[in-house]
């Protein structure tokens, strides 16, 4: 398959996806591409981080963290957007036209690879490394989707800037863990209990559902 067959393939994927739509999940895919209404899952991760190892360690962790997420982020926005120049569906010349907009929401010029999808896939890499705990890598997982896939929804990412954005995500969230592995004793983190974790996850998904009702 050639690269413009790949580049067409994803056009049609990006155009069936959007299609898919409705007021409902306008305002469920609006809220979870907000990175604001994710502040309360990020606090009580960052609870653990310094409620369950000794301080200086979580600190370090913490800091690794922080710098994985900025890596992930300036990757994508600093290195790929520019280098490839993609246009978004929203600003495609093809597309722009007819893809579903959310809210008048079109986004910068440039898409891929998402930033996004980087960011979220590489706090899940590492937080479900660290943590080690089954349902807590298939909730973070979940939750990596869903924000990557309300990109594709709200036509500012394509399906293979998506892709290629959790990829690039997943790999530095491998890295930051393995550095973190080297120097740091981070294996008590396997005996964390993530009640709270679920807690919150289940509250701000009711939320978004419920604001997605009522608006």
């Amino acid at each position: 398959m050639t690269l413009l067959s790949l580049v067409d393939l994803d056009r049609e994927l990006l155009v069936f996806l959007n299609s898919i739509h409705n007021h409902f999940f306008d305002t469920v895919m609006w809220l979870l591409s907000a990175k604001e209404i994710w502040i309360p899952l990020y606090l009580i991760i960052i609870y653990y981080f310094f409620n369950k190892v000794e301080k200086k360690t979580a600190i370090w962790v913490l800091l690794a963290c922080v710098v994985c997420i900025v890596l992930c982020d300036q990757i994508s926005s600093s290195i790929f957007k520019p280098l490839f120049e993609r246009w978004r569906p929203s600003r495609d010349p093809i597309l722009g036209d007819i893809v579903h907009i959310v809210h008048g929401k079109r986004g910068g010029k440039f898409g891929f690879v998402s930033s996004h999808a980087a960011n979220v896939f590489g706090l899940t890499v590492f937080a479900s490394m660290l943590f080690k705990k089954k349902w807590f890598t298939i909730s973070m997982l979940f939750w990596a989707v869903a924000v990557s896939y309300s990109r594709i929804y709200l036509a500012v990412h394509f399906p293979g800037d998506v892709i290629c954005g959790g990829i690039l995500g997943a790999l530095c969230g491998l890295l930051m863990y393995k550095i973190c592995n080297r120097f740091l004793n981070i294996d008590v983190y396997k005996k964390t209990n993530l009640s709270y974790y679920y807690i919150v996850y289940a509250v701000i998904f009711i939320s978004i559902l419920a604001c997605a009702k009522v608006m």
